[in-house]
């Protein structure tokens, strides 16, 4: 039986590969792992590294210190000064993927900047600036309502319990 994670994880790989062709680099940032992790997180990351196994161009980047842990887990998304360094940090990478929320903060207007791509948990963010901006993609968050019964179908599970937020359909999600 698949878990909801997992499937999140192999989601987050596919669409960063879409938008990172063979040879984009993808950087992941991600609160998963010894330090912080969830068991959730770390399910997610654990897909997300396998599916990306072939890709040579993957960085895991955790949050460089606890401070900056408890600042994303309060504002459930990446804080600006977090957004600011992965920009500078890596200006020339294809995507960024957050499995910790959506920027907290206005588009960078300074600089262009990679893709990104992130997991939502929150249902409170704003996306929309992030959408016209063109540097949001796509954004992964929990669906409302009932859900599927447990599958081996990752595809099914994962539509049972997601929707993906593009540019193109964010406003119908939004509050």
């Amino acid at each position: 039986m698949l878990f909801r994670s997992t499937c999140v994880g192999q989601r987050l790989a596919a669409e960063a590969l879409a938008l990172a062709g063979d040879n984009g680099a993808i950087i992941a940032y991600t609160d998963a792992g010894p330090a912080y992790g969830t068991a959730a997180g770390n399910a997610q990351l654990a897909a997300f590294q396998s599916a990306l196994k072939n890709h040579a161009k993957l960085t895991i980047v955790p949050p460089a210190n606890y401070e900056t842990y408890r600042q994303i887990t309060e504002q459930q998304g990446l804080p600006a000064d977090v957004v600011t360094e992965l920009f500078r940090r890596h200006a020339t990478a294809r995507v960024i993927v957050s499995f910790v929320g959506v920027p907290r903060c206005p588009v960078p207007a300074d600089r262009p900047a990679p893709k990104l791509i992130a997991l939502d948990t929150s249902g409170t963010a704003n996306w929309g600036e992030w959408f016209d901006h063109g540097n949001l993609s796509a954004v992964i968050f929990s669906r409302e309502g009932p859900k599927a019964q447990p599958t081996d179908d990752c595809a099914k599970l994962f539509n049972a319990w997601f929707a993906i937020a593009t540019r193109d359909n964010y406003r119908q999600f939004q509050p």
